[in-house]
């Protein structure tokens, strides 16, 4: 994509078995929202399968629990989980991330064919390299391509070079 073009945000794309899919090049507002509220679920979600139960007699205690509930709640408040922070370019280099990020990415574009997460791992699945390397363009100004067969582009190089789109309601009920 041309400078000029990524500078306007017109959006790009890529074929995947016979079907086009739209992409924005810049994270929208609610994409980064999005991925905001997945990494706090994510981290709410990783403190109650730490808590103390009959099946995990190792874990938290309730009182563990709770001041750990708190710090979290505090961290997240404090922005913590903010889209361009440490923490969401961390989750932004990690195959999860990245799937979260494309799934949002692509639901946020008008599309002719429906969207959800099977089809992400599906696309992953067959494209990984081209989808890594469409991501990295979109979200780093300095990304330079991989040698061929040389695996997935590093980290973006700053905290907030990464992208992201919306949230189905079945996953926020999930966490």
């Amino acid at each position: 994509m041309g400078d000029t073009a990524h500078a306007l945000g017109l959006p790009t794309g890529f074929d995947f078995e016979g079907k086009h899919y739209n992409i924005a090049p810049q994270p929208r507002y609610d994409v980064q929202a999005h991925f905001e509220v997945w990494l706090e679920q994510r981290a709410r979600a990783a403190l109650k399968r730490a808590k103390q139960t009959p099946t995990n007699p190792q874990g938290l205690s309730e009182e563990e629990y709770q001041s750990c509930m708190t710090a979290l709640t505090g961290e997240i408040a404090a922005g913590a989980y903010s889209f361009g922070t440490a923490i969401s370019a961390k989750a932004m280099t990690t195959q999860m991330g990245q799937k979260q990020l494309l799934y949002l990415m692509l639901k946020a574009e008008p599309q002719e064919h429906d969207v959800d997460m099977p089809l992400v791992e599906k696309i992953f699945a067959k494209m990984l390299d081209e989808v890594m390397q469409i991501l990295a363009e979109m979200n780093d100004p300095n990304f330079q391509a991989p040698a061929p067969g040389a695996g997935s582009p590093s980290a973006p190089s700053s905290p907030g070079s990464a992208t992201t789109p919306g949230i189905s309601a079945s996953e926020k009920s999930a966490a």
